[in-house]
């Protein structure tokens, strides 16, 4: 009785129903670090990016030779999600970037493999596939370009733990002087592991504080936007990538 009264909804039977139960309450949190984790709900972040609805994911990106363009299946298209209403009450994130965050949950494999279904934006298609995630290595998920004798441009397409990552960004900061400026280009990072992405972000900050707000850049204007030694980083307009950074 006191339990509906304060949650207004009937006490949990079970552990499963606790802790669904909790994953809700955490969610209305409304904040993307915040979060119960269960295993069999981690695992491998694929390449797409998306919005999730009861309905299932509108996807916004499919990168070029993944598994689901090789199929056919282009941005416009949905995919079906089992249970897509638990990811929905289950993500905490901020309103602007709540359906993104919830669909990248969605399009984690947690084993081997796993076979998804997509339909044409008129519903006259359906094409399913299947994502067979490899091991990832460090050339799958980061991109280092030595610009000039002080400009470093890295593209991190992921926040996977991959082994020599951490070492890389360690080497390019120990390499730099207060003469030297970093770009880290997240745009269409798939995010991962957040405890990898405050270890990155450490790296780069004394104390927990503001170094730069991201904003959008276009090619031509990066060349203007660095300062003596800063760290610019470059995403995409609505910014779900430096939600872990």
């Amino acid at each position: 009785m006191q339990w509906a009264k304060q949650f207004d909804e009937p006490a949990p039977k079970d552990w499963n129903e606790f802790k669904y139960w909790a994953q809700k309450l955490i969610a209305q949190l409304q904040d993307a670090h915040t979060s119960i984790i269960e295993n069999r709900f981690s695992g491998f972040v694929l390449p797409y990016r998306g919005r999730l609805y009861e309905t299932g994911i509108i996807l916004d990106r499919v990168p070029f030779n993944s598994d689901a363009d090789q199929a056919g299946v282009a941005p416009g298209w949905m995919v079906r999600v089992e249970d897509s209403l638990r990811w929905l009450t289950t993500t905490g994130a901020t309103p602007q970037e709540y359906r993104q965050i919830a669909a990248r949950k969605a399009l984690t494999v947690n084993h081997d493999y796993q076979r998804f279904t997509a339909f044409s934006p008129d519903g006259s298609q359906q094409i399913s596939w299947d994502e067979n995630p490899q091991q990832l290595i460090l050339r799958d998920i980061v991109d280092v370009n030595q610009m000039d004798d002080c400009i470093t441009y890295i593209g991190l397409r992921s926040f996977s733990p991959v082994p020599g990552l951490l070492s890389l960004f360690k080497d390019v900061c120990a390499s730099s002087s207060e003469y030297s400026h970093m770009l880290l280009d997240l745009r269409g990072n798939v995010g991962g592991s957040i405890v990898l992405a405050r270890e990155l972000q450490s790296l780069f900050l004394r104390e927990k504080r503001r170094l730069v707000q991201p904003h959008s850049l276009t090619d031509a204007d990066i060349s203007d936007q660095y300062s003596l030694g800063t760290l610019v980083l470059l995403q995409t307009r609505d910014g779900s990538e430096h939600s872990r950074f």
